[in-house]
């Protein structure tokens, strides 16, 4: 449906909830992946990713004590070595250090992490009613689709107005009807003979009798309306 970016102003094709356009989204994408962050350890400001959780000095420190303990203790999962999966319990070969699941369960426990993680920084970061203003803020003005009349569809729809909406509905229905009617026709004429062919001689004949009195009253209501 149409709508209006809230950067650019321009109007674009998009989604009900887009508020703005392809080429301003791509733009806030990029702005978003690196932005400042405070860091876990030490509470100072960096610049980091959205996963990033210590600064470089940090990162550094924790990097090095991890390898003092890799000297020593030693490697407690060699590389190569065959270990158990904590989902299905399979045996699988280790290839990394931090490696938990088999190669059939990792893509989907991945899958799973990442989206309670989207879902936890959502309701940290973001409010419904904030969404709603924004997604409202973003509509467009379109013409109705029945009297022409300009106005800010907050669903995906055509017309302004009911009364628009079931003349447009009324309008739809005539013209699949005028487009259909020769199908339309040769369905119920097929189906009319395979009923008339299992019927047996009697009720053959009490249904067109029922057809043919149905036929004398329609034609004497036209009859009457001329």
């Amino acid at each position: 449906m149409l709508r209006k970016c809230l950067q650019c102003g321009k109007n674009f094709e998009g989604r009900p909830d887009a508020t703005l356009c392809a080429t301003c989204a791509e733009k806030s994408k990029a702005a978003n992946i690196v932005k400042t962050r405070t860091c876990c350890q030490c509470g100072k400001e960096f610049s980091g990713g959205p996963r990033a959780r210590y600064c470089p000095d940090c990162r550094q420190e924790r990097r090095k004590e991890a390898d003092r303990k890799h000297r020593k203790n030693g490697t407690a999962r060699p590389i190569g070595s065959t270990d158990i999966c904590v989902i299905c319990g399979k045996p699988y070969i280790v290839y990394s250090g931090n490696q938990k699941y088999c190669p059939d369960c990792a893509p989907e426990q991945y899958r799973k992490i990442d989206q309670l993680q989207s879902i936890e920084y959502n309701q940290k970061h973001y409010r419904s009613a904030d969404k709603t203003e924004k997604r409202h803020m973003a509509a467009a003005e379109i013409p109705c689709a029945v009297c022409g009349k300009l106005f800010i569809p907050h669903y995906k729809s055509a017309c302004c107005s009911p009364e628009c909406r079931e003349i447009l509905h009324k309008q739809q229905c005539n013209n699949f009807e005028a487009n259909h009617r020769v199908e339309r026709n040769a369905y119920h004429n097929e189906m009319r003979k395979n009923k008339e062919a299992s019927m047996l001689p009697e009720e053959y004949k009490v249904y067109r009798e029922k057809i043919n009195e149905k036929a004398r009253i329609n034609y004497q209501r036209r009859k009457n309306k001329s």
